[in-house]
């Protein structure tokens, strides 16, 4: 039976628009190709290299900050203030490390051998971190911590080589003698227990593994060695930057700018890493002399801790330059741990206070009280009423007065500290007494065009331009404020305020011949090689009186302290002058006052020779006291060139807990 053949199926026609739609997409297709492989040819012609550039720079795998190091801060003599000391955070590479077990073994071995670490806790850590190549302990090391591992590390590989010496020794083949070559049985015996050896080794011997991804992550911390030591004028930097003081004032200087060290993958697709290096900070030398402020500040708090105030504040300064050798007052901290209130105030006392009330408490600690608040000079301004008038021919050292021990001004009566009155007194008698009468006299004879020229001459009502954050400005009367009355209490210190350093800045240009000098206390800038970028001269600002009234005030402030209100800042075997003020406290109850000192010495010494030393303290009892007898610890102490703990309890300070005890 014959088989029937199939028939082929027709093909099929495909419809003509069908191939010519086909068609087209292919010839568009083939278009766009064409195009876009001409406009890349014309791309890689112009801007190939900006390309490559910016795609390699989207291709970096990593990149990171290397911190530049904080300037140091030094004193007049080259003492650190202020350093960066090098600390580290301890960094794990957690994927490298788990690349064996024997890696991940040693290097756990290191880690809790050299810094006491918890096992159990790295291995949970490294294995819940897998894939990262970055992982931070929070376990900071010191230098030495750090070098303490890295020859762990060392040791640790030697000793693998060693061992692997000593193995390839004992595997090697023992030279045969010439009885052996010859010995066939020999040869078969040692060849066995070649063989035997081997194997044991093998079996028993287990691969040593190496100590990998761990690195050390510089982070510098500030060290401040002195602690409290000048702390409002040299202030604290954390990790934002300077905060406060010196640190702050002189931030872009010290800071230096951050390097960075970043890696990408080049077109070779190899790793290629760049490395911009750091510029470290600034050092900034000071005027400050570490000994004369640790002598301020010991006798602030052998005070503070036998009487106590609301706050003791004393200052050192060149007259003949402007530079401030101490700063110091009984609102001292700890610069190294800046925000801590305990030494002040119990755990219950600070669980009672707001967020709000502890910043305004810190925020009162670290501003310079000696810059930064103003009172009434009190009779420390009697001898600038003195030199104006003097100046300007108003007074002569001639000229008597009659204090009666008050004077009218309509219905106001102002009174002399001595209600009786001090009868006739000269010049000198006046500044020796301290009479406000005198002065309310002279300051009308002075007029209050000239007595509005003169506080602007000594700067009253200005700042001085102290290298300083948050100085005060004080307050003084303009000339259309001074009336009678205004003109009368502003002659002898009072209605007007003034800062620390406001008195002794103009103190310093009554006593040095009459030059206005900016205060200041940065001297030089070097950088980190040690040379000087910067050397800063003294600046004069203006000449507030002759050099001829200069001497006369000079003379009429030894007097003061001589024979005068001033007697007990005297020094023994030395000469010096000074004058006393005192200023009532609003709001505190009676018999409580702002107690001056504005003294300089030696009187006989050369200007370049001798110190203005301020003093104030806030709000004390029995203030006629205090002020002088500190101004004589201090001068006994700089002058006497005797140890600070010495002159403070056995030259000076014995003789006021005395004064002090017979008030009593």
């Amino acid at each position: 039976m014959s088989k029937k053949k199939k028939r082929r199926p027709a093909p099929r026609k495909v419809a003509g628009y069908i191939k010519f739609r086909a068609g087209l997409v292919f010839l568009v297709v083939l278009g766009l190709m064409c195009f876009l492989l001409i406009r890349i040819i014309v791309i890689n012609q112009h801007n190939g290299e900006d390309y490559n550039k910016t795609i390699l720079n989207q291709m970096a795998y990593d990149s990171r900050t290397i911190p530049a190091e904080r300037g140091r801060i030094l004193d007049r003599n080259g003492t650190s203030l202020a350093y960066n000391e090098n600390r580290y955070n301890l960094i794990l590479e957690p994927k490298n490390i788990l690349l064996s077990e024997a890696d991940t073994q040693a290097t756990i071995n290191a880690l809790v051998e050299c810094y006491g670490l918890d096992r159990a806790e790295l291995e949970e850590k490294i294995e819940k971190n897998k894939d990262s190549y970055y992982v931070n302990l929070n376990h900071p090391v010191s230098e030495d911590e750090r070098q303490k591992f890295l020859d762990y590390k060392e040791e640790y590989e030697n000793s693998k080589k060693t061992q692997a010496a000593a193995e390839e020794t004992d595997s090697a083949p023992e030279d045969e003698t010439e009885a052996d070559q010859g010995s066939g049985l020999t040869k078969a015996f040692q060849a066995v227990k070649a063989f035997f050896t081997d194997t044991e080794k093998k079996t028993t011997t287990k691969k040593k593994g190496r100590i990998v991804g761990v690195t050390f992550e510089i982070n510098r911390k500030r060290v401040y060695p002195y602690k409290t030591l000048a702390s409002t004028t040299i202030g604290f930097a954390n990790s934002s930057g300077g905060v406060a003081g010196l640190e702050y004032q002189y931030d872009d200087l010290l800071s230096g700018t951050d390097g960075r060290k970043y890696g990408y993958l080049n077109q070779d697709s190899s790793v290629e890493i760049q490395t911009i290096e750091e510029t470290d900070g600034y050092t900034l030398k000071t005027t400050l002399d570490a000994y004369i402020q640790k002598i301020c500040e010991k006798i602030i708090n052998k005070y503070e801790k036998k009487t106590g105030s609301n706050v003791t504040s004393i200052m050192v300064m060149n007259p003949n330059n402007g530079e401030i050798y101490a700063m110091a007052a009984s609102r001292q901290y700890d610069l190294s741990n800046p925000t801590r209130l305990t030494d002040s105030y119990s755990e219950e006392e600070l669980e009672n206070m707001t967020d709000e009330e502890k910043s305004e408490i810190l925020l009162n600690r670290w501003r310079n009280f000696c810059t930064s608040s103003s009172y009434e000079p009190g009779s420390t301004a009697k001898v600038f009423t003195v030199a104006a008038g003097m100046e300007e021919n108003k007074i002569s050292p001639d000229n008597t007065f009659v204090c009666d021990g008050v004077k009218a001004y309509g219905s106001t009566r102002i009174h002399c500290h001595k209600r009786s009155g001090h009868g006739s007194l000269n010049v000198t008698g006046a500044l020796m007494a301290s009479c406000n009468d005198a002065l309310m006299q002279m300051g009308a004879m002075l007029q209050r065009d000239k007595f509005a020229e003169y506080e602007d001459l000594f700067n009253f009502g200005y700042k001085t331009g102290i290298d300083l954050p948050g100085e005060t400005t004080g307050y003084a009367f303009s000339e259309e404020q001074l009336n009678v009355q205004e003109l009368a209490t502003s002659s002898f210190g009072q209605g007007i305020t003034m800062s620390m350093i406001q008195i002794a800045a103009a103190t310093a240009s009554i006593i040095n011949g009459g030059y206005y000098y900016q205060p200041h206390l940065v001297s030089e800038i070097k950088d980190s090689s040690g040379s000087t970028v910067k050397k800063f001269d003294p600046i004069l600002m203006k000449q507030t009186v002759s050099s001829e009234i200069s001497a006369d005030i000079r003379s009429y402030m030894q007097a003061s302290v001589q024979e005068g209100t001033s007697g007990t800042s005297k020094v023994q075997g030395y000469s010096s002058g000074g004058k006393t003020g005192t200023a009532e406290v609003n709001g505190v109850k009676e018999n409580h006052w702002h107690s001056w000192m504005a003294a300089y010495g030696p009187y006989d010494a050369p200007v370049e020779e001798q110190y203005v030393v301020v003093v104030i303290v806030e709000a004390v009892n029995d203030w006629e006291w205090w002020a002088p007898y500190c101004t004589n610890i201090i001068f006994q102490g700089i002058l006497a060139n005797q140890n600070y703990d010495q002159a403070i309890t056995e030259l000076g300070f014995k003789y006021l807990i005395k004064a002090r005890q017979r008030q009593e």
